[in-house]
């Protein structure tokens, strides 16, 4: 028995050197840095991409830590999402990216600028009335941003901001172009209204106490609701999209000309 013990002391040692010169081998340090872009667009640029990941040529491919790198590259570049960091062995790091798109605006607190937001909240750009990003963003009135750092995320706390992402969420899924879709976004006496640029609103009462699913679900219940009606009827063009409980034996969808 004590013999085994000792066989199996030894294979172990010797499997930890083996690891341990495997990764110490030239063969597995980084020799090239590369960027794959989904799409094209002017602030994608390669090489400062690379820089800006902190992975050095040389250091080894094995102890790359792609979380830093991602994080690294978003602070330095808002416009851009990393979606993966590939090691392709032995030797190459490639870097795989899309570009964040500029779709709300936000008032920033006792200022005249606006706080330019990614459908994941991020923070794309400052900007002020006249800047065309602001002229064609969704405009989410009624809550304001406080000292707002470009390259970062709002914090995904909180009933606004949580409804903020559900409504991406669903804009994403529908397929639907946000800033195109939505006109504005605002939250009064407990209630979401969504604007559409068609000009009708969506009213969806009690959103701060409901879970994100619900919240989607009832997003998705009034758009269906909107297409379901002729394209050049009315309820098309203006009034209100809203959850009727005023019979609570029988709550419905229903569409008035006033919210």
């Amino acid at each position: 028995m004590k013999g085994n013990g000792r066989i199996i002391a030894l294979i172990a040692v010797i499997a930890v050197v083996v690891v341990f010169v495997i990764l110490n081998m030239t063969v597995f340090t980084v020799s090239k840095i590369s960027v794959q872009n989904a799409v094209y667009s002017e602030y994608i640029d390669k090489q400062a991409i690379a820089e800006s990941s902190g992975i050095k040529l040389n250091s080894n491919i094995f102890f790359l830590n792609e979380k830093t790198a991602t994080q690294e590259i978003e602070r330095a570049n808002p416009y851009l999402e990393v979606t993966s960091i590939e090691r392709k062995f032995p030797s190459q790091v490639v870097i795989h990216v899309t570009m964040r798109e500029a779709v709300m605006s936000m008032e920033i607190a006792n200022r005249t600028d606006y706080a330019i937001l990614s459908v994941d909240l991020k923070i794309l750009a400052i900007v002020d009335r006249s800047d065309p990003l602001y002229l064609m963003a969704t405009h989410v009135d009624s809550v304001s941003i406080s000292n707002p750092v470009v390259g970062e995320k709002l914090a995904s706390e909180g009933a606004v901001n949580k409804a903020l992402l559900d409504l991406g969420n669903v804009s994403e899924h529908e397929g639907l172009q946000f800033y195109s879709f939505f006109d504005g976004i605002h939250f009064e006496n407990h209630s979401m209204y969504v604007e559409l640029r068609s000009g009708v609103t969506i009213r969806i009462d009690n959103y701060e106490t409901m879970s994100g699913e619900t919240l989607q679900n009832a997003i998705r219940y009034a758009l269906a609701v909107y297409r379901s009606f002729d394209e050049l009827a009315p309820e098309r063009r203006s009034g209100y999209i809203f959850w009727d409980v005023s019979n609570p034996e029988e709550p419905v969808w229903r569409w008035s000309e006033n919210g």
